[in-house]
């Protein structure tokens, strides 16, 4: 559901727009050469970005709570995505905190990666320190994304610790 609906996003807002390309750049571009990405409108490849940040937020909108619900809850996947947003909506403030605050951390790590990713197409080659940085940085700050999602799933749907006994029972499977 959230793969489709990021689709249907992205062609919405890019509708026609990618018909207007010239074929010859098109077969270029799935050749791999990069050169001809700068050929085309920078409108375009603007307004695809924007359909990737606008799917990406529905697409991740629909799924934060409905996920950990399927998973934890044992609820289907319409009770859980009406259960998840109904969550999201009560409990706008605090997750609109979270996610600026979560957006704030994000932009240097974009930056991090475009000065990677545009080092390594102008220079044949990137540093290795960044591609290190990268390595790290990213593992933990998806710790942290999934940590604050967990933080509020419980907070908001009360998951409560299991009891020794069911510990032991379980204690030799593993959740990820």
């Amino acid at each position: 559901i959230v793969i489709v609906l990021g689709l249907l996003i992205m062609t919405a807002v890019l509708a026609g727009q990618v018909m207007d390309l010239d074929p010859e750049i098109i077969s270029r571009i799935e050749q791999g050469d990069l050169d001809a990405l700068q050929m085309i409108d920078p409108q375009v490849l603007e307004n695809a970005v924007l359909a990737m940040f606008v799917g990406a937020l529905v697409s991740g909108t629909i799924s934060y709570f409905s996920v950990p619900l399927i998973w934890f809850g044992n609820l289907g996947v319409g009770n859980a995505i009406v259960g998840g947003l109904t969550a999201m909506f009560r409990n706008w403030k605090p997750l609109l905190v979270i996610g600026l605050l979560l957006g704030l951390l994000t932009i240097p790590i974009a930056l991090l990666f475009v000065s990677f990713y545009l080092s390594a197409l102008t220079q044949d080659s990137s540093s290795n320190l960044m591609a290190l940085l990268l390595l790290v940085l990213g593992p933990l700050y998806q710790l942290l994304l999934f940590g604050t999602q967990y933080m509020a799933f419980r907070d908001i749907f009360g998951v409560e610790k299991p009891d020794v006994d069911q510990q032991e029972k379980t204690k030799d499977q593993l959740v990820a």
